[in-house]
């Protein structure tokens, strides 16, 4: 990719980026070193102050990026772009919440570049008229390839599916684009009523797809889905050639969705339901998980080169990839027991490759261990029994309130903490 053609704010944010990288290297330096000295604190508190003023001024470009500015870990709610730079540099919060702003900016970065090689921003980062696109992936193909036809100002594509799941799939979808900073609601009406809850499998519905604009809501399209038999379903639009550019990118990322899930393969049975995960190919999972947490299979793999045994490192690549699952669909306590156990594995092995006795063979014992033997940071060792408290849930005994029951938002953070803890390594 060449510098001149995303010259200012790719710029920027990639020196930012690499600014936060070494500064998340001096506080670890500052952790595990017994002896500071006087210049490397000057140096640690001057950087502190460049950052602190260069987040005033580039946050809200990544947060508009990214939609990434809050998470929540263990009961509490943080801005990360807040925490990252708290003073109490010791903080396990304030580490945490670094390496979250390092994944953001890295992600803003990469849809920074996809935006500008669509002409949907200038080199500047601001959009191209009132257009913003949706990252539907790799080039989007032809309506027809996808097994639609246009007949007379119609569009019509049959999925598999009944007409509720289509509707959940749409919901889904525009909360997963939302997520990245995007603005669209749909409001589906079936057989005339707009309460759809518990919609009829047999009828027929409309959505009508709205995208907002700085407050400003605008209608772009309709979706109309007819049931067929053998619970297929017709999708239809207007023609392509009337579509804007606004309903065009969210038709065309739909249908990538479609596709993906399995929609619109004649061959593949479609066994998806409300209580079921949507479980995509190993590639497009790390793909989500690069996308979520800045780190991919190849990287995630180095940091644990110490497992050596093919077997074992499979088990724990597959392991990660089923908690973000889970963690993902909402699934939350079963993402974080397995997330512990990857954590605790991790741990093990750990002490195995350096040829360390446990304290005791279970979790408790492995994280005291690597405290004695200062193999780990204080915050990261912290971290790692935080997530083993919350594993410990498992017991149905202590789930006694629901300030007990583990949210969403704590299952990314104990799958998040993987990789924290696997960079520490």
């Amino acid at each position: 990719m060449a510098a001149t053609k995303y010259q200012n704010i790719l710029n920027v944010l990639e020196n930012y980026l690499n600014e936060l990288k070494e500064y998340s290297d001096i506080l670890k330096h500052f952790a595990n070193s017994k002896t500071i000295l006087g210049h490397e604190v000057k140096e640690r508190d001057k950087m502190r102050e460049s950052l602190v003023r260069k987040t005033g001024m580039l946050k809200s470009r990544i947060i508009e990026l990214t939609g990434k500015q809050y998470y929540e870990q263990f009961m509490r709610k943080y801005d990360m772009w807040d925490e990252a730079f708290n003073p109490s540099y010791y903080s396990p919060s304030s580490r945490t919440s670094l390496n979250f702003c390092i994944n953001a900016t890295n992600e803003a970065i990469g849809k920074l570049e996809i935006d500008i090689e669509q002409g949907i921003r200038d080199t500047k980062g601001n959009l191209v008229g009132a257009t913003r696109s949706i990252d539907a992936g790799k080039a989007s193909k032809t309506y027809e390839n996808r097994g639609g036809r246009t007949v007379g100002n119609e569009f019509e594509l049959a999925l598999q599916g009944t007409v509720d799941m289509l509707i959940e799939c749409i919901g889904t979808f525009i909360e997963k684009i939302n997520s990245q900073g995007y603005r669209y609601k749909s409001t589906p009406i079936i057989g005339g009523h707009p309460d759809w809850a518990e919609p009829d499998r047999t009828c027929s519905a409309t959505c009508t797809i709205t995208e907002i604009i700085e407050g400003t809501e605008k209608q772009i399209g309709t979706i109309k889905l007819q049931l067929l038999p053998k619970e297929r379903t017709l999708l239809k639009t207007s023609s392509p050639k009337d579509w804007d550019s606004s309903f065009k990118y969210f038709m065309d990322a739909l249908l990538t969705e479609f596709e993906q899930l399995g929609y619109t393969k004649e061959e593949k049975t479609v066994t998806m339901s409300r209580s079921l995960p949507k479980v995509l190919q190993t590639k497009a999972n790390w793909e989500a998980i690069e996308n979520e947490f800045g780190i991919t299979k190849i990287a995630f793999g180095r940091k644990i080169n110490f497992v050596s045994d093919n077997f074992r490192r499979n088990i724990i690549f597959r392991d990660v990839e089923h908690a973000f699952l889970l963690a993902s669909s909402g699934f939350s306590k079963p993402a974080v027991i397995l997330a512990g156990s990857v954590i605790e594995e991790l741990l093990r092995l750990y002490l195995k490759y350096k040829q360390i006795s446990p304290i005791s063979d279970n979790f408790d014992g492995y994280i005291r261990t690597c405290e004695k033997e200062e193999l780990l940071i204080t915050e990261i060792s912290r971290l790692s029994d935080s997530v083993r408290h919350f594993r410990n849930l498992v017991h149905l005994s202590k789930e006694e309130t629901k300030k007990h029951t583990i949210s969403k938002s704590i299952a990314k953070g104990a799958v998040a903490s993987i990789f924290t803890i696997a960079n520490d390594f």
